[in-house]
């Protein structure tokens, strides 16, 4: 059972949120580098969505290739930009490409809206209630078997995947393989476990336009669980981002958006809005803007309501048709979500982080 999770603020403000038996080991989450604190709550289910492969109960690696589930998109065009105008598609060429890939994720929890979080309850009881306020939380911790998430600094945790790319076609579509090579990321105790995952694979079917039509990872039999559900994460990551293209013409200026799912512990419907910076032969460069919202009104497995969302975000890739990977660049998303209840004034407010780093190998 995962333990309840007690949100407080105050004193005459709080509620808890109960959440129904699950076999999820909290802990493992801690494999991406989160601290165990913020383990807690991260994978719970008001967590991060980058530990929701990690938070898995297998414990037996991958030996044969696993199918993975590869969401439907809904691609739009706005404006078919300047003139020349001419079709953007995916070719194939021989050889490979080589790039490392940076996934960052970064997670933040706070409580706001309590009774007496007024600015004007504050000015006038802040330093008589200061030191009560901390021994009685510090008491209650004591007394409580439950963990108190309810505040959470920032914390972040990157993943490095050098990656090396092939792609092949057999004229209608293009088949690409992507392996990696020894990963590595910023908690250093992880970094012995997860390098059993090199030689990780990931091998993709798409269509020329850039949809992908059918995905399955390979991971090789010493990979540890953890190394692999890591992995995994970041490549999920990279993959929800589909550098899919309009079948119109289009020129310098164009812009259109690519719709997807991104699942997580709350699932999110995205759209990816995409502009031609420039075009030169093969080579292509695009501005990336990212826009989330809930999928679901209610979080799973608790009553809390999602009450509001916001998103920012920024990002510019750099393609050569003929490769499987962006060559370079950056797409950053932040998310804010609240939560609340019906009859508490207490909201919490978590705010996640995705940073996706494309780097041509040296």
């Amino acid at each position: 059972m995962i333990p309840n999770i007690r949100v407080k603020a105050a004193k005459d403000a709080r509620f808890e949120v109960t959440l129904i038996q699950s076999n999820v080991r909290l802990l493992r989450c801690e494999l991406v580098g989160i601290s165990s604190k913020s383990a807690l709550a991260v994978c719970s289910a008001i967590g991060l969505a980058f530990t929701a492969v990690a938070c898995s109960d297998s414990e037996q690696p991958q030996a044969k290739p696993a199918d993975v589930a590869v969401p439907g998109v809904k691609v739009e065009l706005l404006s078919r930009g300047a003139s020349p105008q001419e079709p953007i598609a995916w070719f194939s060429q021989e050889g490979s490409q080589e790039v490392t890939f940076h996934a960052t994720q970064g997670f933040a929890q706070h409580t706001v809206g309590a009774a007496g979080d007024s600015e004007a309850a504050k000015d006038s009881k802040a330093k008589a209630d200061a030191t009560t306020s901390t021994a009685a939380a510090s008491e209650t911790a004591k007394e409580d078997e439950q963990p108190d998430v309810a505040e959470l600094d920032y914390d972040e945790v990157t993943m490095n995947l050098p990656l090396t790319a092939e792609v092949t076609t057999d004229g209608k579509g293009r088949q690409t393989s992507v392996t990696v090579g020894e990963p590595s990321g910023t908690n250093d105790e992880r970094n012995r476990d997860i390098a059993t995952a090199e030689g990780f694979k990931m091998s993709t079917e798409q269509e020329v336009d850039g949809r992908a039509t059918s995905r399955n990872y390979t991971a090789p039999d010493a990979a540890s669980a953890t190394a692999r559900a890591s992995v995994e994460s970041a490549l999920n990551q990279m993959n929800d981002y589909p550098l899919i293209f309009p079948t119109e013409p289009v020129g310098v200026g164009a812009k259109w958006t690519v719709s997807n799912r991104v699942d997580g512990d709350i699932s999110m419907t995205q759209k990816i809005t995409y502009s031609l910076l420039e075009r030169e032969g093969q080579t292509v460069s695009l501005k990336v803007e990212v826009s989330r919202k809930p999928a679901v009104a209610t979080l799973a497995q608790t009553d809390l309501k999602v009450l509001d969302v916001k998103t920012e975000s920024s990002g510019q890739i750099a393609l050569d048709l003929n490769k499987v990977l962006p060559t370079r660049g950056h797409i950053n998303v932040e998310t804010k979500v609240t939560y609340g209840q019906d009859g508490s004034p207490v909201r919490v407010v978590q705010t996640s982080t995705s940073k996706s780093k494309w780097s041509p190998e040296k």
